[in-house]
């Protein structure tokens, strides 16, 4: 309403529209939701990195039970990290090389 208490119905000449007004509201959303998942995958990618570097001081002290668990929780957060892949990789080949190991133990 106005002074004279009339409703102003027209919009103002200089009034700018917001972004999701010149959009469209299924637009602007999208682009907010991959905005968040973008920030959510880097912010994913940043820990998983921690957690592969945490790895890889586990492996050197021989504490193989918490380097998998490391590992498994990066691969959770970040399916496709390629170190972490290797580290998996790696800490399988030793584990497999240390129950092959037991397992002859055993028959002797």
């Amino acid at each position: 309403m106005n002074k004279f208490g009339i409703i102003d119905s027209l919009p103002k000449r200089n009034q700018k529209k917001t972004s999701e007004e010149k959009m469209g509201k299924k637009e602007f959303d999208q682009i907010e939701k991959d905005l968040r998942n973008f920030k959510s995958n880097f912010e994913n990618r940043k820990v998983a990195d921690f957690l592969v570097k945490e790895a890889s001081r586990f492996l050197e002290l021989e504490e193989f039970k918490a380097a998998k668990e490391c590992i498994r929780e990066a691969l959770v957060r970040c399916p496709k990290h390629e170190k972490a892949l290797k580290c998996f990789v790696e800490l399988s080949k030793i584990e497999f090389a240390q129950s092959k190991k037991n397992s002859s133990e055993k028959k002797n």
